[in-house]
Order: structure tokens, then sequence, then C-alpha cells
């Protein structure tokens, strides 16, 4: 965590495979993750269709393909609120802001690491069995979200999006 919490700013690219029971075969996705102390976290889909969320403090911000934009709190929505915490809070440092909303156990060394997050809350853990990011150093390569109801998604984070 103090390696994370080192790290100034982020962006890099990802690739997506997300499992769902109503699909015959994965949806992939492609895009960037780009995180930026202290507190913003921003995601956008490029492929298959274009997506774009912002997270800066409490707030989320979606961006719509034509333009449009939606803007809530963090604080209203505690299953969206707990899931950006799973990913800001590990690239942050902060364990603190991850044992708030999860049971947290890390395994390896600092070369290959892996921090399992698992939800406190019994709402959160109907929808989210577990939350696995692994990576090196203070690099984060894989976040592997396992759903209560069996679906998954597996993000494989690229070196140097720029």
């Amino acid at each position: 965590m103090a390696l994370m919490a080192e790290t100034s700013a982020t962006n890099e690219r990802f690739t997506e495979s997300k499992s769902l029971a109503v699909l015959r075969e994965p949806l992939r996705l492609t895009g960037t993750l780009a995180y930026q102390r202290p507190d913003r976290l921003e995601k956008h889909v490029i492929s298959p269709y274009e997506e774009h969320f912002v997270v800066e403090g409490n707030t989320l911000t979606l961006a719509a393909k034509d333009g449009k934009t939606k803007r809530i709190a963090l604080t209203k929505y505690p299953m969206i609120q707990a899931f950006v915490e799973s990913i800001r809070g590990t690239l942050a440092g902060d364990a603190d802001a991850l044992k708030r909303f999860y049971r947290v156990a890390l395994a390896g060394d600092r070369r290959n690491w892996t921090l399992t997050l698992t939800p406190l809350d019994q709402g959160l853990a109907a929808y989210v069995r577990t939350i696995e990011l692994s990576g090196s150093e203070s690099q984060v390569t894989r976040i592997d979200i396992q759903e209560a109801g069996g679906d998954s998604s597996v993000m494989t984070i690229h070196k140097d999006a720029s």
C-alpha cells in the first residue's frame, strides 16, 4: 500500500472480459483507466461502445455518447461507492478506505501480489462475492470481479496508455 500511495497518477490501457449469464460469449471491452491523486478515477470505454465514467471526490459523472452527462453523489449509492473505492482505494494505497467496505487479504510479495476484497455489507455481498486485484510493485495489472449471481469480469491493465 505504501508503494501505491507514492503514485501521483496513472493512465493505462485495459481490456476487459465480462461473462454474463444472458450472453452466449463474453463481452470484450477496451479503453483506458486513469487515476490522479487524491481522488480522481476515470474509466473510458472505447470499444465495442463508448462510455465514460469520472469519479472525483464523492461525485460520479457519467458521460453519454450524445454529450449528455449525469452526476450522482456516491453516498446516495453505497454499492457503487464501495465498488469505486475498491479500485480507487487500492490505487491510492488507502487501506483504511478499503477496510470501511471490505475484509482485506493480501498475499504474495512486492513483485507478485494479490489483494482480495470481500464485502462487509450484506447488501453489497448480495451482488459481489469478491474483488481481486493483482499486480507488481505499484502497478495494478488485473482486476477480477466475481458476482454473487455467477457473472464475472476480468480487467487486464496494460502499462503506458499514453
